[in-house]
């Protein structure tokens, strides 16, 4: 439960969190969170399933469809609050704080899928020859000067282009702010088509072997973190072009997408880093290459 003060006019916010506070205000309690964790809960139980049988579940079509829905109330009460001005820069900054915080939690999960990368690399298996990746596929590992290379390129500019759209927005510039998260957004859908075709041309799936796995998760993953990611663009999109309510005061949801896009700008650097160069060697497939 947040908290947030007043000064003696209830309509004001008080002046600084430095500034000791005159009254607090209880916000109400809010279930979104609670039934979006649900919702993620049961998107990675259905992960599994589909990895063990590959069986997409009935309840997939709810699970995107309650998704999508509370995310939007989440996102609409907080942001309705924070336009309105009932929020103390105290609580700001504790919003800042959470967004970090989550960020944090992402980093510690791909933490954990590089860990397992890391552990094969430098101790393979006998099982795959001693070598990593294992003997029998490294003729169909994915060559990263091809596909993977002009990714790179694309998510970097991405990057470059939002915080183009940020600065125009602290100027006052709304037309270059849309354009900025336009084109953002355009290379956010060009990364993810690429991704597509990658994965189309690749000769092993998921299951063939514990690397396939390994790197289809970390890929995946990172895919699906830069379709979150798009979405807070897209939220702050829509906010520039038809409600114009976004400044350089109030632009709490920008900060957000902003830090969460250059995390997944870090983290895509270091897969590539990692995954395809140290994964790659001189037999290749070249024909990513296209």
């Amino acid at each position: 439960m947040a908290l947030v003060y007043f000064s003696e006019n209830n309509n004001i916010p008080g002046p600084s969190i430095f500034e000791e506070p005159k009254s607090f205000v209880p916000l109400p309690i809010n279930f979104w969170p609670i039934l979006l964790s649900i919702n993620i809960l049961t998107w990675i139980l259905s992960f599994l399933l589909f990895i063990h049988f590959f069986e997409i579940p009935d309840i997939y079509d709810y699970l995107i469809i309650s998704t999508i829905i509370n995310s939007f109330f989440w996102i609409y009460e907080i942001l309705s609050g924070y336009s309105s001005g009932i929020y103390c820069n105290e609580t700001i900054f504790r919003c800042r704080l959470a967004i970090i915080f989550f960020i944090i939690s992402e980093i510690l999960l791909f933490f954990s899928f590089f860990w397992a990368w890391f552990h094969f690399l430098f101790t393979p298996s006998e099982l795959f020859g001693n070598r990593w990746p294992p003997h029998l596929i490294q003729q169909f590992v994915i060559n990263p000067f091809g596909i993977p290379l002009l990714n790179t390129v694309v998510l970097i500019l991405s990057g470059f282009s939002l915080s183009f759209a940020n600065q125009s927005l602290l100027k006052q510039k709304r037309v270059k702010f849309i354009w900025g998260t336009a084109f953002t957004l355009y290379l956010g859908i060009y990364f993810i088509w690429n991704q597509l075709i990658e994965f189309q041309l690749s000769a092993c799936s998921i299951n063939t072997t514990v690397y396939n796995s390994i790197f289809y998760i970390l890929v995946g993953f990172h895919g699906f973190h830069v379709f979150i990611g798009m979405c807070l663009i897209s939220l702050n999109y829509f906010r520039g072009l038809y409600l114009n309510d976004l400044n350089g005061k109030n632009n709490l949801s920008l900060i957000g997408a902003i830090w969460y896009w250059h995390f997944v700008d870090g983290i895509w650097i270091l897969l590539y880093l990692t995954v395809y160069i140290s994964g790659c060697h001189k037999d290749c497939n070249s024909s990513l290459l296209r």
